[in-house]
């Protein structure tokens, strides 16, 4: 069998309503399959291009595996300028991981697909979301750097970190507070700006 053609990766809108309404992640964080299912906000957003979401169908079963969510943000900081000795705040075009999740029959199910027998689904899909921004960068838009918002939970915050990413220190503020309220703004450089080694601060 064929398991890369079992698993697929397609726009939201080209799934029906009836696989996107199963779908369950068991987050605590209730807004995962809010923003999915109840409110419908993930085609929507598509729909009119404010963010794209992809899933993960297993074609064979016929069900989501896991889903994410992108979207245009920025990484802003500030440092001292080295020739004025001022603060200087700067900011960096950045992409949003802004939803990612498994649906709770995948998770912590190792995947079959080649190359990733000795991993979860949730590796697999994470991996396509950093190939699929490399081709945003390399083809579309300029990227610096990568944000996400994990919930408050060693296992997601240790995956996260596995995944090279870094908790912010400091004052920041988010676009969408009630999505976001107790959770951990994480980021991860795909270029290193210039003046990091002077930076104190990290926002968003």
């Amino acid at each position: 069998m064929n398991t890369q053609n079992t698993y697929q990766i397609c726009d939201i809108t080209d799934v029906g309503q009836s696989l996107i309404q199963i779908f369950d992640c068991n987050s605590p964080k209730s807004t995962m399959t809010d923003f999915f299912i109840d409110t419908n906000y993930a085609y929507k957003h598509h729909k009119k291009g404010e963010a794209i979401t992809k899933v993960l169908v297993d074609t064979e079963k016929d069900c989501i595996v896991g889903y994410f969510t992108l979207k245009c943000s920025s990484l802003q900081w500030e440092y001292e300028d080295e020739f004025t000795n001022k603060e200087v705040k700067d900011a960096l075009p950045a992409i949003e991981i802004s939803r990612f999740a498994i649906d709770k029959n995948y998770q912590g199910k190792k995947c079959p697909i080649v190359g990733y027998e000795e991993l979860n689904f949730s590796d697999y899909l994470f991996d396509n979301i950093m190939d699929f921004i490399i081709i945003i960068r390399e083809t579309f838009a300029g990227i610096s750097g990568i944000i996400l918002y994990s919930v408050d939970d060693a296992k997601a915050l240790s995956f996260y970190k596995r995944q090279g990413f870094n908790e912010i220190c400091g004052s920041y503020s988010v676009y969408e507070p009630t999505d976001t309220i107790d959770c951990i703004p994480m980021y991860k450089f795909v270029i290193t700006p210039d003046n990091l080694e002077q930076s104190k601060d990290f926002s968003f």
